[in-house]
């Protein structure tokens, strides 16, 4: 069961309709799904509670997120060598991410009528077939072409979920860093090599959770620092060689002495430095700076619960890999702004239960790859285009009409308020950051059509 924040009140306790878990609901989520429900036509349309559990919310939305798997193919419209997130026997339409962002095809060619004799879901699942989709769900790259769920990269190898990136090779889940190779979580650094959650470092190596610091080694958990060997635990030291203070002599003595010696003397010493980390103290949380709040790797956050590896995050719940700036959001996988709810990866504000919305979008419901559009509904590869249902433009009155009639047929049909179902996922459950959190045998995957 879930951690029940400060001030809030259960009022409703469910089982999940998959995993059989219980989960509870309180006030403040009644008034968040309150809040973010759609008014269309004069009419609000309630979001009704979640009727899976948070994890396997979660599961669903990962199980839509090829952050890794990467596949050489063929752009569908030029003919030429692309890589890509999808395999040669997915029946997508794909694009060079170029070609997708140029103005060379028109998404409106692939529009349909709503069909309100069968399911919302399998004919959006068609829909998404026929229009294009981008190799790889990057923004604003220079050769950064071997790298997938990143914006602003320049120079850039095999990095995933990362933004702001110059120079760097194998980092995944970092921001704002220049010549940083094998890096996991690394932000505002440069010249850093296998180092772990750090911030703000310089030519550090194989540093875990070191902040404001430079020209370290081995290190654990220590802040504004510098030249440091294999040390944990420290604030504003330097010079220290296993957390001992040694002259600046002594301790570049000692460093230079092991950079010269064999694999065969190194080992040893580095069999040291695991030895000292096991005895280091370790914080209960990497939270930093946050007011009321719950999860791990969080910086600057207030009234956020049950999230990971966000920045500046205010009144969200069950958000993960969020750079900055989300407010006011629910079950969030990669978010920016305000408002949104049950989504991957999108930019803007009031989005709900959709996938790659970015940037600059508002008002999007049920849509997969969309770019600077406001007012959509059911919609796939759009750019810059507003009041569509399934690709179709309509003048505003009649939008809301349908929007409406929409949501009606899909209460009838069990789909609204639920996440796309893992079943049209453009990719194999295995393919999935899923697989990575939740994983299931292939029988499992085939039991449930994932």
């Amino acid at each position: 069961m879930s951690f029940l924040p400060p001030n809030e009140k259960i009022i409703e306790k469910k089982i999940c309709r998959l995993s059989w878990q219980e989960f509870f609901l309180t006030d403040k989520d009644v008034e968040f799904y309150e809040k973010i429900s759609p008014t269309f036509a004069g009419q609000k349309y309630l979001i009704p509670s979640p009727t899976l559990c948070p994890d396997e919310r979660m599961r669903r939305r990962l199980s839509w997120r090829n952050e890794r798997k990467l596949y050489h193919g063929k752009c569908a419209k030029t003919g030429n060598q692309i890589i890509s997130t999808y395999s040669h026997d997915k029946d997508y339409t794909v694009y060079d991410p170029k070609v997708w962002n140029s103005d060379d095809w028109n998404p409106f060619e692939f529009c349909a009528d709503f069909d309100f004799s069968r399911p919302f879901f399998p004919q959006f699942d068609a829909l998404m077939k026929r229009t294009p989709k981008p190799a790889l769900a990057n923004g604003f790259w220079e050769n950064a072409d071997y790298c997938n769920q990143c914006y602003y990269l320049k120079n850039c190898y095999l990095c995933f979920c990362t933004d702001f990136c110059e120079n760097c090779e194998h980092l995944y889940g970092s921001f704002e860093s220049k010549n940083c190779f094998d890096g996991l979580n690394v932000a505002k650094c440069e010249y850093c090599y296998e180092c772990i959650g750090c911030t703000n470092c310089f030519n550090a190596q194989e540093c875990i959770d070191c902040r404001d610091s430079r020209d370290m080694l081995f290190c654990f958990d220590c802040s504004g620092c510098h030249d440091c060997f294999g040390c944990t635990n420290l604030r504003n030291k330097s010079y220290y060689f296993f957390n001992e203070s040694l002259s600046e002599e002594v301790y570049k003595k000692r460093v230079e002495e092991y950079k010269k010696s064999s694999e065969k003397i190194q080992a040893p010493i580095r069999d040291r430095v695991k030895e000292f980390m096991r005895k280091a103290i370790y914080r209960d949380t990497n939270n930093i700076n946050c007011e009321s709040c719950t999860g791990d790797f969080l910086h600057g956050c207030k009234n956020t619960y049950e999230s990971f590896a966000g920045k500046w995050l205010i009144d969200c719940k069950y958000i993960s890999l969020c750079p900055g700036e989300a407010q006011n959001s629910y079950d969030i996988i990669g978010s920016l702004w305000t408002w949104n709810y049950d989504c991957v990866s999108v930019d803007g504000n009031s989005i709900g239960f959709s996938a790659y919305i970015y940037p600059n979008n508002t008002n999007v419901y049920y849509s997969h790859f969309v770019n600077s559009c406001h007012d959509l509904f059911g919609c796939s590869s759009l750019k810059k285009a507003n009041h569509c249902v399934m690709n179709k433009s309509y003048g505003v009155q009649e939008y809301e009409v349908l929007c409406g009639k929409i949501i009606e047929h899909m209460k009838s049909t069990g789909e609204w308020w639920e996440f796309f179902p893992s079943e049209f996922s453009p990719f194999w459950y295995d393919e999935t950051v899923a697989m990575e959190h939740f994983p299931i045998t292939e029988q499992e995957a085939q039991k449930k059509w994932w």
